[in-house]
């Protein structure tokens, strides 16, 4: 048998009382490659999730079938979360011992043989993820999971990898499972093409057709044509005025090719979208108007987790009555699948996303990989954002007693700076503690096990393991949080309309301002976002923390245009981040933050905000 064979009877999700899978009935022979399409918030990921094992369905089972072993399940995202200390070898042998060979002969499998010591720093996106790909197939799995893994890659990159998957999978056949907004892609690379919408599968279209498939068959052009007429179709099925938003596209009820009870071709919302563009590109002066007066037709912003907290849930909730589109005068389209500001920074490399929040440790990271990001704003994080968890009944009262002690935090981030600074207060180096890169979830796992003696993290994290950990953990005194926030904008843009990135700034800023003067009334609006369940623990949580000022957004009050004390605050981690052998060579930021080829933009902004 090549894979498992996978079993879904009466499948269910809810999510805060918001049903998203409605009895799913699936079957997937061992060896079969399915791929699911549909818009967003149908339901794909949470039912990769599910299969996975990462989430447990409301209602129904899952089966995993193998013969003579349980099933071995890897899964695949859009980022490809390497470990930056690591070397490429080395993210492929994680967590393996004694199979060097392997991992040198699966890296010239997929095209990497003589990179394996060089860290991820210096690779480009396409060859990160080959990486990734290579740490999942190493393991040989039964099944293999794919959520959008080509999605931020550009065009070129993105089909060399679709040609390099298939042919790996040639090689050693198993069951695969691809969540992808790209119906070419799906058609491309799978046996059988599911359509996901209405909380179950609307579509299931076998596709035998012998490989390799070519992009001009017309056969594959006609399905493409017809799973995308399924696609707008379902897109346009929202109620109101309310944004939906998907990877490659994004409408709401006052655009013209959305009409209630209409269904509308493919080719009918090209032409139309075609006239659209040509005709605001008429009224805004065209592209040679002056960058004073200009507006781009749409601004992509990436979507940092979840989405559901913070200003941007608050920006697209229109709170305070306020409508950013009608502010910016341009569209905004969301873009969702980021688990931090690091990856990020590959989608601004790819031309996918033009303005986003990014930590200093995501700027350091960008530098010498040669992101083209025009820092336009910062301010420091709250003093008191990170807190440094340790087990009630531990002997650790203060930094001192942290050596030799098994510390968790997540490599490369907050946590590690200021775990990097509150050691130095007692004359202690990192590698005076037996510090163990975990997430945060993993680290919550193994400290209320007892497997760490303490944790260090940032909100609301914290806040919420203490909740539930109870009398079992307290709080070490003297704990501060050192660097800096950004938002950053992709330099093209930048350089083409700063008015309107000035202007998103101080939104910004007057956004977080409000959530400060009523938070109450915020966090209430995130919890009927989908961010909570309303009127519980986490909605307690999160109001406390933002009458605090304690979540990473909170001091964004204080945005003003990079200065002397934000450039000097990053370098001094970028110098922390090398001397750990985070990052491989030293980064000069502080000189890329106050680059006077930023200028322009620095002075759009200072304007923007009285600064």
């Amino acid at each position: 048998m090549n894979g498992a064979e996978v079993s879904l009877r009466s499948v269910s999700k809810s999510f805060a009382g918001r049903s998203v899978l409605r009895k799913v009935d699936l079957d997937i022979a061992a060896g079969q490659f399915v791929s699911i399409i549909g818009p967003s918030g149908a339901g794909k990921s949470t039912l990769l999730r599910l299969v996975a094992g990462l989430d447990v369905p409301s209602v129904g089972r899952i089966e995993l079938r193998t013969t003579g072993h349980r099933a071995d399940v890897r899964l695949m995202f859009q980022e490809d979360r390497l470990l930056p200390w690591r070397t490429v070898l080395g993210n492929v042998r994680l967590g393996l011992k004694g199979r060097d060979r392997e991992a040198r002969d699966i890296l010239r499998a997929v095209g990497l043989q003589g990179r394996e010591t060089e860290f991820p720093v210096a690779l480009s996106g396409g060859q990160r993820q080959r990486v990734a790909l290579a740490r999942a197939l190493i393991h040989e799995p039964d099944l293999l999971l794919l959520d959008e893994p080509f999605g931020a890659l550009d065009a070129i990159t993105r089909a060399a990898m679709q040609l390099l998957l298939e042919q790996l999978l040639a090689a050693r056949p198993r069951t695969v499972l691809l969540v992808t907004h790209d119906v070419e892609e799906a058609l491309l690379l799978s046996d059988r093409v599911l359509l996901v919408k209405d909380g179950g599968v609307a579509r299931d279209l076998v596709f035998d057709r012998q490989r390799p498939r070519h992009r001009g068959d017309p056969a594959l052009a006609a399905l493409k044509e017809e799973l995308l007429d399924g696609l707008l179709t379902a897109e346009g099925n929202f109620a109101g005025g309310r944004m939906t938003y998907r990877k490659d596209t994004c409408m709401t009820s006052r655009d013209p090719i959305v009409r209630r009870g209409r269904s509308v071709s493919r080719r009918t919302f090209l032409a139309s979208a075609g006239v659209t563009v040509a005709a605001a590109a008429g009224m805004r002066g065209g592209p040679l108007a002056h960058a004073a007066d200009a507006v781009p037709p749409q601004l992509t912003v990436a979507v940092i987790g979840d989405g559901r907290t913070g200003v941007w849930a608050s920006l697209r909730a229109g709170a305070g009555g306020r409508d950013l589109e009608q502010d910016l005068g341009t569209r905004i389209i969301w873009q969702p699948g980021f688990t931090a500001s690091l990856p990020v920074m590959e989608a601004v490399k790819a031309g996918a996303v033009d303005f986003t929040f990014a930590t200093a440790t995501a700027v350091v990271n960008a530098v010498p990989a040669r992101v083209p990001i025009v820092p336009l704003a910062a301010y420091p994080l709250p003093a008191d954002e990170v807190d440094f968890l340790v087990q009630a009944n531990s002997a650790i009262r203060t930094a001192a007693d942290l050596k030799g002690k098994k510390i968790a935090h997540q490599n490369g981030t907050t946590g590690t700076y200021s775990l990097i600074k509150y050691l130095e207060s007692a004359g202690l180096r990192l590698s005076d503690v037996q510090a163990v890169s975990l997430s945060g979830a993993d680290a919550f796992t193994a400290f209320a096990q007892g497997s760490i003696d303490g944790w260090i993290h940032w909100q609301p994290a914290t806040a919420l393991a203490l909740t539930k950990l109870g009398d079992k953990a307290r709080l070490l005194s003297d704990v501060k949080t050192y660097d800096y926030a950004f938002y950053v904008a992709r330099g093209e843009v930048a350089v083409k309309y700063p008015q309107v990135l000035a202007k998103f700034v101080k939104i910004i800023r007057e956004t977080q301002a409000y959530i400060f003067a009523h938070p109450a009334e915020s966090v209430a609006l995130w919890a009927s976002q989908g961010g909570f369940p309303p009127n519980g623990t986490e909605q307690a949580v999160y109001e406390k923390l933002v009458r605090d000022a304690r979540l990473s957004e909170s001091t964004a009050v204080a945005l003003k245009p990079v200065d002397e004390a934000a450039a000097a605050s990053t370098q001094d981690l970028a110098d922390n981040f090398h001397a750990l052998g985070v990052l491989p060579n030293k980064v000069d930021v502080r000189s890329f933050l106050l680059g006077a080829q930023f200028d322009a933009a620095k002075q759009a902004v200072a304007l923007a905000l009285g600064a």
